[in-house]
C-alpha cells in the first residue's frame, strides 16, 4: 500500500515536471515530434477520474499535485505564488488526508467542474481554503 501511495505521488510530481509550454530540446533535430512531444495540456486526470479514486489514491494525488506545484518555480514559474501556498498549507498545519479533504469538499460544492483536469481543480481548492485563511495565492503580489 505505501509503495502504491509512494509511486502515484512520484508520478504526480513528475506531471507537473512535464506540464509547460512546448519547445524544442537544444541540440535535437527539429521534426514535429520532438515539437511536440515534451508537451502536455490537458493532465493525467479529470474529476470524474479522481472520483473514482481510492481515498488513500486521492490523498497521494493530492500530495503530488502540491508537492509539484511546490517544485514548478524549477521549470521558470515565479517563487511568489510557492511561497504564499507554502505559508498557507503551513499555516494551517495540514497533513495528507487534510489536503484531501479540501478538494473533496471543494469538488462536492463543484460538480460542474469534474470534467476539469485536476491539477487546476487542486489549485482552485486551495485557493478557495486559503482565501478563507486571508491568504491570497497569485503572482500579483
Amino acid at each position: 500500500m505505501t509503495t502504491r501511495l509512494a509511486a502515484i505521488a512520484l508520478f504526480v510530481t513528475c506531471i507537473a515536471a512535464h506540464a509547460q509550454d512546448p519547445h524544442v530540446y537544444e541540440g535535437y533535430p527539429v521534426y514535429d515530434y520532438y515539437a511536440q512531444a515534451p508537451h502536455m495540456y490537458e493532465g493525467f486526470l479529470h474529476g470524474h477520474d479522481y472520483n473514482r479514486l481510492r481515498k488513500n489514491e486521492r490523498i497521494a494525488f493530492d500530495m503530488g499535485v502540491i508537492t509539484g506545484f511546490f517544485f514548478a518555480p524549477a521549470f521558470g514559474a515565479t517563487q511568489v505564488s510557492t511561497r504564499q501556498l507554502n505559508s498557507c498549507i503551513k499555516s494551517m498545519r495540514l497533513n495528507g488526508a487534510e489536503l484531501e479533504e479540501i478538494v473533496a469538499k471543494w469538488m462536492a460544492a463543484h460538480p460542474e467542474d469534474w470534467g476539469d483536469v485536476m491539477h487546476n481543480t487542486v489549485y482552485r481548492a486551495f485557493g478557495d481554503a486559503c482565501r478563507a485563511i486571508g491568504v491570497e495565492i497569485n503572482d500579483r503580489q
